[in-house]
């Protein structure tokens, strides 16, 4: 009779404490609750573990092609992924360049410096395409000798992330306007005002500089 006294104690203390733990979840439940742009319902439990829809979720750390950290919020039991961002500290340089487009865009730019993390750095970026600018050049056509302008794009099929400043050999550029010319010219910026191939140069400025 003891021991059967001892045991419904314990089951009532246990009682006590799940009925304790169950409205402690239920008030942390109501004072983290949030709702997502997407619909999804946020909340944590009395121990800190973090809920969306009802499923338990957890932090996943992972690295994209460009060896650049991400963090995906994955379900515990459905492996679902419900979202996955950079981690806060290149968070903070997209919203900084993000600051810096909407200004270039008010001055009436046509590029600013953007964040890129394929690069690992800030790159002048044209507006209206998201192409990365490697060189800006202006210069007397040899032959006219009439102003000339031209810009080169990062050509991804073809270089890699250690030629943000280098054009393609064999690359002319694209011939654009003096107007176009100073929009696209940053402050600060990441392109050259000379294409990197030699040859390219040579007949540009008319006469043999680089062998």
């Amino acid at each position: 009779m003891i021991m059967f006294g001892g045991l419904l104690a314990f089951l009532g203390i246990y009682a006590g404490s799940a009925a304790k733990a169950a409205k402690d979840n239920y008030d942390m439940k109501k004072i983290t609750r949030t709702v997502d742009e997407k619909g999804n319902v946020h909340y944590a439990d009395r121990l800190c573990n973090d809920y969306i829809n009802g499923e338990r979720v957890k932090r996943v750390e992972t690295t994209d092609r460009n060896g650049v950290k991400l963090y995906s919020t994955v379900g515990v039991n459905s492996s679902k992924v419900y979202d996955t961002s950079y981690g806060r500290g290149t968070q903070q340089l997209f919203e900084m360049s993000e600051r810096e487009k909407q200004d270039a865009i008010e001055r009436g730019k046509l590029a600013y410096m953007q964040y890129n993390p394929y690069f690992g750095r800030s790159v002048t970026t044209e507006i209206a395409t998201g192409r990365t600018i490697t060189c800006l050049f202006s210069g007397k056509d040899p032959e006219t000798g009439k102003m000339i302008y031209k810009k080169w794009y990062f050509r991804p099929e073809c270089q890699d992330k250690y030629d943000w400043r280098n054009t393609v050999k064999g690359d002319y550029g694209i011939d654009i306007t003096e107007d176009e010319y100073n929009r696209l010219k940053t402050v600060l910026s990441s392109y050259t005002e000379i294409p990197s191939d030699g040859q390219v140069l040579n007949k540009l400025w008319g006469y043999t500089c680089f062998h």
